[in-house]
């Protein structure tokens, strides 16, 4: 518990730190703005072709506003990881290092989340398989398999944190050795995990609840707080990973 502890006081010294703040803060405001206005310009619901009173999603616009976030978020992490490995914090979005490093972490994240689907599947289907095979019970819907699935997900997925962090430090970043630096942390790990990644939402949700602002303001605070906590997730792993790093 004491090296989840020892990061999270880390992470937060990190964000205290003017330097970090005159490195992020305009790119954190301008990415914020430019998929607010995005969002404004290629709205996510349209008029439908036959019936104007009736609205439909819009694949591209969806489509483009998730390519453009999620090459944000890998960026972001990626320098925030960076500046935390190398302490180059004023030249994190300059390095050379990024488009590799970016790349590697990319792969990483579908590899870890493939991972992670499979292990919440068989999960999911062998213990509800076993409750109905000891209790008696009758088959589960298979809604019920999908919805443990997806709630088994983020336990799998923070499990693996580790190696994002490794592949962008150059490190070996296996499904093994992530799994043997996080296996002394277990739900520790995932709590405090989620309780990071989770506050500047919590934070800007409640700060638009008692302040209501217009739809672009909504929006533009709603993908700030996302961004934000994206770096919160970043440093934490980072910090946590120089901690654990030579226990596997």
């Amino acid at each position: 518990m004491f090296p989840l502890l020892q990061s999270l006081k880390n992470t937060l010294s990190f964000f205290a730190g003017k330097e970090m703040w005159k490195c992020f803060l305009p790119v954190l405001t301008g990415t914020s703005a430019f998929l607010t206005v995005m969002v404004r310009f290629f709205p996510f619901l349209k008029p439908d072709e036959q019936d104007a009173f009736v609205y439909v999603l819009d694949p591209f616009a969806i489509g483009g506003f998730l390519l453009v976030l999620a090459a944000a978020v890998v960026a972001v992490m990626v320098r925030t990881m960076l500046a935390i490995f190398f302490d180059k914090t004023a030249e994190a979005f300059w390095t050379p290092q990024l488009p590799k490093a970016a790349l590697r972490f990319a792969g990483v994240f579908f590899k870890s989340l493939t991972v992670s689907l499979l292990f919440s599947a068989v999960c999911a289907w062998g213990g509800l398989t076993a409750m109905q095979k000891l209790a008696s019970l009758p088959p589960f819907p298979d809604k019920a398999t999908v919805l443990l699935t997806l709630m088994l997900v983020p336990y799998f997925l923070i499990r693996q944190c580790m190696r994002f962090p490794a592949c962008v430090a150059g490190d070996d970043a296996a499904f093994v050795r992530g799994w043997r630096l996080s296996r002394r942390g277990g739900i520790p790990l995932c709590l405090v995990y989620l309780a990071v990644a989770l506050l500047p939402i919590a934070a800007v949700f409640l700060m638009v609840f008692f302040l209501p602002a217009g739809e672009m303001f909504s929006n533009f605070f709603a993908v700030f707080a996302g961004l934000l906590s994206v770096m919160l997730q970043a440093a934490f792993m980072a910090y946590l990973y120089v901690r654990v790093k030579d226990d596997a």
